[in-house]
């Protein structure tokens, strides 16, 4: 079927591709684009949701679902390492004194293997990942923008019954603890009239949101991190340098003699991997610029890491949340003549570019860690809840009429 602009009600037809996966994948990225203007009708403009975060997480997951250059740089990068290339002589020593013929070309089919193996693999995790989280917070955001967007005034029972049908077990045990509590903030943001609370909720219900997607996601990340140790070792041990031998009995001899080289091998590929991966897995383009998640976030030029509304953090619950995964949280400032005070000293050094560059720790230090990436995503949206370039479009009007074809646009698509 074709699709149309906007994608919001097509939800359900995009998780349903599972014959076009890297299609469906830029129209889930175009589809987080449409809802997070559907949010606007719900909760105003001042604060974006966690699906316009969401856009540009999915945009950069595309790059390896559609596999664009990363398995040739990366089999570059194992053919040129000089670690690699000592393993494969020692490899090719031993296995010449038993079959002289059986040797491994450093650059030939048998790296060509284990490089395209190691991505498939992570291509793969990468892929479920970002259909699982669509699948789940996808329709649940479309169908309130739907139920609520026109209300105005409260109607706690209304949202009772919405919220009904999730289950209250806690998220890390399978259930939807996390997504409550996130629309039930959302609820609550779109009648609060004081901006500093309903940027302080709206925060809440974003890191509800990305807490929530991140502990779905954690097998999916952990996966595509520690992909390719047995990948690896099952390519080399099977791969057609040992079948040319002819002899089955002597390939698993020479199987057998050689595996410790090949896991010496292996763990070199693997500290190649997780420098590459840490490099691109850990790398987003945004709007404003490429993030580097491994490094402590930056503010935006000429502004503090934290917009005045988030500055200084009042809400009990969300304080509490952000202490427990390491952000920098501020203590009140006391009394409102102090505050008025303080953001007229951080309005005078944004004038003049004299804000800070950073002031907190947020760098993950291990992607693969769900607090270490919890440090940085929460100071991300805390710091860039208030940047409206966020809700920019994803794709030009050419790339998207051809996504709405069911068809892959030209590169470049980053």
């Amino acid at each position: 079927m074709p699709f149309h602009s906007p994608l919001i009600d097509q939800v359900d037809a995009i998780a349903a591709l599972d014959d076009k996966p890297q299609v469906r994948n830029l129209l889930i990225t175009q589809c987080y684009h449409d809802l997070g203007q559907g949010f606007v009708d719900l909760v105003g403009t001042s604060n974006v949701t966690w699906c316009c975060f969401a856009i540009w997480a999915s945009k950069t997951a595309g790059k390896f679902i559609r596999g664009e250059e990363i398995p040739g740089r990366f089999k570059q990068l194992v053919v040129e390492a000089p670690t690699c290339k000592r393993c494969v002589e020692k490899i090719n020593k031993k296995a010449g004194k038993i079959a002289p013929h059986a040797v491994i070309a450093h650059d030939g089919e048998t790296f060509h293997d284990v490089v395209h193996n190691i991505v498939e693999a992570v291509t793969e995790y990468i892929t479920n990942g970002n259909l699982i989280v669509f699948k789940e917070l996808g329709p649940l955001f479309r169908d309130m923008i739907h139920t609520f967007k026109d209300d105005t005034e409260r109607d706690d029972a209304k949202f009772k019954q919405f919220i009904a049908p999730l289950n209250p077990k806690p998220s890390e045990d399978g259930g939807q603890s996390l997504l409550i509590a996130a629309l039930t903030n959302l609820y609550d943001a779109k009648f609060e009239t004081d901006p500093n609370k309903k940027a302080e909720t709206m925060l809440l219900a974003n890191a509800h949101s990305v807490l929530h997607e991140q502990i779905r996601l954690q097998p999916s990340i952990s996966g595509s991190m520690d992909a390719p140790v047995e990948i690896a070792i099952d390519a080399l041990l099977h791969s057609k340098w040992l079948e040319s031998i002819g002899d089955t009995a002597l390939g698993k001899v020479m199987a057998k003699l050689l595996e410790p080289l090949i896991r010496l091998l292996v763990s070199e590929i693997t500290q190649l991997w997780r420098e590459f991966s840490t490099r691109e897995l850990m790398t987003m383009k945004t709007p404003n610029g490429v993030l580097h998640l491994g490094e402590d976030l930056q503010p935006l030029p000429g502004q503090p890491l934290f917009p005045p509304p988030l500055d200084v953090i009042e809400n009990e619950e969300l304080k509490k949340l952000l202490a427990e995964y390491g952000v920098g949280v501020k203590k009140p400032m006391k009394p409102s003549l102090f505050r008025r005070i303080w953001r007229s000293v951080m309005r005078f050094l944004r004038k003049f570019k004299l804000v800070p560059r950073t002031f907190v720790h947020s760098a993950a230090d291990d992607w693969s860690k769900l607090p270490s990436r919890m440090r940085y995503i929460f100071t991300l949206f805390r710091s860039r809840q208030q940047d409206e370039n966020l809700r920019g479009q994803p794709f030009t009007d050419t790339q998207r009429q051809v996504m709405f074809d069911e068809r892959l646009p030209d590169p470049p698509l980053s």
